[in-house]
């Protein structure tokens, strides 16, 4: 598979960002290795939407490959369904939504780093 053919796109730059971010964990020659959807929903409107989600953590905004980022730990919509991560990072023109995946485990922000210390 090549880069133009991920679904959904993303540049050659962040492409290799990522991959360097994560080791592969996020996406790979293949595509993309975790459920990711567009949306052209801003970051403030995530988090203004998630206070109709039945249960979450506390939001946390950083930046992942020189992206701005939000992203839950927990989250459910709905009494029922499943209890995930999730993360909305701004490509600019686009967002993109990783489900099941909280992108502080992949980012180099230093108050990410401190903060998360228990996780390790």
């Amino acid at each position: 598979m090549s880069i133009e053919q991920l679904d959904p796109p993303i540049s050659s730059e962040l492409y290799t960002a990522i991959i360097n971010a994560s080791g592969e964990e996020l996406i790979d020659e293949d595509g993309w290795l975790i459920d990711v959807v567009e949306t052209r929903e801003s970051l403030d409107e995530w988090e203004q939407s998630s206070k109709t989600w039945r249960s979450k953590t506390a939001a946390y905004r950083g930046t992942f490959c020189g992206c701005a980022f939000i992203a839950w730990g927990s989250m459910q919509l709905r009494k029922g369904d499943t209890r995930d991560s999730i993360s909305v990072i701004d490509l600019g023109d686009m967002r993109y939504v990783f489900h099941q995946c909280d992108l502080r485990d992949f980012s180099n922000d230093a108050e990410i780093s401190e903060k998360r210390w228990w996780l390790q």
